[in-house]
């Protein structure tokens, strides 16, 4: 390619990219083939849903970032909240182990509820890395699972690889959105046993990190 343009080429593979890189690539540049118009279409609208998402965490990111030499007091709080939060989320794992497939697919109730929980409990994972990242004014990482890794780092959540372990299942809260539900269901199942142990450690490891950051404080 690089010979019959005759300059320097990137090659970025889309929907593996960080939705800040490939939105304004889809956003302005232009198309050569569409083999499959609806497919590119979801597509479209997928990476404006994440890139629109990505902005707005970053303009958090920079609020908490700007507001914090170190924890402000509207960021322990925050905290606090999320940390209830998960303490009773984590206790609906066993209801929703129950749920079969059969019922995921039929019933929508019970996959609205299903797919809002995940939702919910990675969003709060990725928001407690993001507002404590932010108050050690660290840098803006590239994705959403980058800020979990980058929390991994940090005392006292670099006591194991849980927050390693949950940014891998960040992935699934677009998942549920734009797959098909046999896959949905599969990873779904995958969730539901695997991450339990994860999201109870992350909260007690923030719990950890607010005692320490008061203990400095006095």
């Amino acid at each position: 390619m690089e010979r019959i343009v005759n300059v320097n080429v990137d090659l970025v593979v889309l929907d593996r990219a960080a939705a800040k890189i490939a939105w304004p690539i889809v956003g302005s540049g232009r198309v050569l083939v569409i083999k499959d118009h609806n497919m590119y279409m979801k597509e479209v609208a997928r990476l404006s849903e994440e890139a629109d998402a990505w902005y707005s965490t970053a303009d958090e990111f920079y609020r908490i970032f700007l507001r914090s030499a170190s924890l402000s007091r509207a960021d322990r709080s925050h905290l606090q909240e999320i940390v209830e939060f998960l303490d009773d989320a984590v206790t609906e794992y066993g209801r929703f182990r129950s749920v079969t497939q059969s019922q995921y697919v039929s019933e929508k109730d019970i996959k609205r509820n299903v797919e809002h929980w995940i939702e919910h409990l990675v969003n709060a994972s990725v928001d407690i890395a993001k507002t404590i990242w932010a108050s050690e004014r660290r840098p803006l990482p590239e994705r959403y699972r980058d800020f979990l890794i980058a929390l991994g780092g940090i005392v006292p959540f670099n006591e194991n690889d849980g927050c390693v372990q949950l940014a891998e299942w960040v992935y699934l809260r677009n998942a549920l959105a734009h797959e098909y539900l046999d896959y949905r269901w599969k990873q779904i199942t995958g969730f539901l046993n695997e991450t339990e142990p994860l999201f109870r450690g992350l909260a007690e490891q923030t719990k950890k990190f607010l005692s320490i950051q008061d203990a400095s404080s006095t």
